[in-house]
């Protein structure tokens, strides 16, 4: 893995662009603070290093069980949802898809 230097160059800068706008920053906070019944990161006091790894780990988890049913159920909640979803989850990113796009898909996430 490429890894950004931190002498504020135009690549570092887009290097955390790219972890921001991808939700990877999101991703890494939310292992760094995660608790609840069975795990709680505070009390395991995970190392940067294992932040990282669950992190690559969940991705590759995620991109292995994609389907076509769960991917059309995520176009259309955006979709249905419009620019007001997508700018609350992510101010950084531009819209392109508006509620008039909409594809007529029913089927919920299975998460």
């Amino acid at each position: 893995m490429i890894k950004p230097s931190s002498d504020g160059s135009e690549f570092s800068r887009g290097y955390q662009q790219a972890l921001d706008d991808f939700g990877i920053t999101q991703l890494l906070s939310c292992i760094r603070s995660y608790s609840d019944a069975d795990f709680d990161a505070q009390r395991v006091l995970l190392q940067e290093k294992e932040v990282k790894s669950l992190a690559g780990h969940l991705i590759e988890q995620l991109a292995a069980n994609l389907t076509g049913s769960l991917i059309a159920s995520y176009l259309d909640i955006l979709r249905k949802a419009g620019a007001q979803i997508i700018a609350a989850h992510s101010p950084n990113r531009q819209v392109t898809a508006q509620p008039e796009d909409n594809l007529q898909l029913t089927k919920t996430p299975d998460l």
